[in-house]
């Protein structure tokens, strides 16, 4: 079973690591768009073009995972409601709130990898020029 601290631990990595990453990925972005369009070559086309789809992309990405975590969580929410008929013990009641803050975790993990993975291959992409 997973902790709340190892899924704190994992939301604040994949937050650091989208801050390192994203700044070198502007960086090189912007120094291929400050070429004049006449002399850009295809690939800074292709670039600025990548640039505004990869953020459609990762952005409903999140969105998707959000919803499917939520719904997922309001499951199991209504499942034990209805176990308990409603009255839940002192006991249920904290297994329930720290089900509920794992799920809610876990929601924003998932909702931050896609943009995790796109930084991270980004940035492995232009560090290297291909």
């Amino acid at each position: 079973m997973t902790s709340l601290m190892q899924q704190w631990w994992k939301l604040a990595l994949s937050a650091s690591e989208i801050a390192l990453a994203a700044p070198q990925v502007v960086q090189a972005r912007t120094a291929r768009l400050s070429v004049p369009p006449g002399l850009a070559s295809a690939r800074n086309r292709r670039e600025a073009v990548r640039m505004v789809s990869e953020k459609w992309d990762a952005g409903l990405a999140g969105q998707e995972a959000i919803w499917q975590a939520g719904w997922q969580m309001q499951m199991v929410n209504d499942f034990w409601a209805v176990a308990l008929g409603r009255r839940s013990p002192r006991g249920a009641a904290k297994r329930i709130g720290r089900r509920n803050a794992l799920a809610s975790l876990a929601m924003a993990n998932r909702s931050l990898a896609p943009v995790q993975r796109r930084v991270r291959s980004n940035a492995r992409r232009l560090r290297t020029g291909k």
